[in-house]
């Protein structure tokens, strides 16, 4: 019998679990890396998409209200012998008085009319007409549009008017759209406007008078006769009246919306129904004789009546 010394042997392997075995680790998915890219991504296209839209905006607005316009003027001198009387009628522009010379009265008219194309704007301007004429000392400016307006967007039609008066002239304007100034004339006025402003500077009111708007400013800086009495009224918009210190006038003055604010005179506001807001009483109560009647209602919007 042989026997055998197996201490030599190999010691048995031991073959590892496949569950044990060691894998390199993963690491984890950084969210937020993914999460600024599209933010980034997100903000370059919207800036892009921002300018896209601005530069046709741009385009449209170039296209659309940069279109031919065209104009032609009218220049007439009337002779008048005492204080005028001037009556005005515009659909849409600017009316403008200034002080001249006495014994005339010299009106430019300027007609303009803007549309998609120059025929277009031609043929919008022999739309337009303007009749002047006298009537003892009575002149009448009439400026009328025949027909409706061009359907391009940017089209409009208007008559700047440049009126220049004696002195002592009494004006009316009617304004369907435009602004409305009186420079240092003496007299009666009568001012109208449906949307836009009225501006009087250095001019003395006398008479009865008013100055109305639609929607829009009516801004005085000037005097008042000591039998003037003057009436202004506004739908939506704010009065603002700058009279000497030393006006002896009667003062009313309303908003239903909006504040009314009285400085140089003793005159309070009070507070009364709802928003309205009044102010009434006498630049100087001390004063005896005459005084001139200041009337200011405004529906929406401030009332400013101050001493110069």
């Amino acid at each position: 019998m042989t026997w055998r010394d197996s201490s030599h042997d190999a010691a048995p392997t031991l073959s590892t679990p496949t569950s044990a075995r060691a894998y390199p680790t993963r690491r984890p998915r950084r969210w937020y890396h993914w999460l600024c890219g599209g933010c980034l991504g997100a903000l370059i296209l919207l800036a892009a998409f921002c300018g896209a839209l601005g530069g046709l905006a741009l385009g449209v607005y170039q296209f659309v209200f940069n279109e031919p316009s065209v104009a032609a003027a009218t220049l007439r001198t009337f002779a008048v012998q005492a204080a005028p009387q001037v009556v005005v009628t515009n659909p849409d522009g600017s009316v403008t008085f200034t002080p001249g010379d006495d014994g005339s009265v010299r009106v430019e008219a300027t007609r303009r009319a803007r549309d998609r194309t120059d025929d277009d704007a031609r043929k919008a301007l022999a739309t337009i007409a303007v009749d002047l004429r006298q009537d003892g000392e009575t002149i009448s400016v009439s400026a009328r549009f025949s027909g409706p307006n061009g359907a391009w967007p940017g089209a409009s039609r208007r008559v700047d008017l440049l009126i220049t008066v004696p002195v002592r002239t009494s004006v009316t304007v009617n304004e369907s759209a435009g602004e409305v100034t009186v420079g240092a004339l003496n007299g009666p006025l009568a001012l109208r406007a449906d949307a836009g402003n009225i501006r009087v500077t250095g001019a003395t009111i006398t008479g009865a008078s008013q100055a109305q708007v639609g929607a829009g400013t009516v801004a005085i800086d000037g005097a008042l006769d000591e039998a003037a009495a003057l009436e202004v009224r506004i739908d939506a918009g704010n009065a603002t009246l700058t009279l000497p210190a030393a006006t002896s006038a009667h003062i009313e003055a309303q908003t239903n919306a909006g504040n009314v604010t009285v400085r140089g005179w003793p005159i309070a506001t009070r507070h009364t129904s709802g928003a309205t807001r009044l102010a009434a009483g006498d630049t100087h109560s001390d004063r005896s004789g005459a005084l001139s009647q200041l009337r200011v209602e405004v529906e929406a919007g401030d009332i400013t009546i101050q001493a110069r």
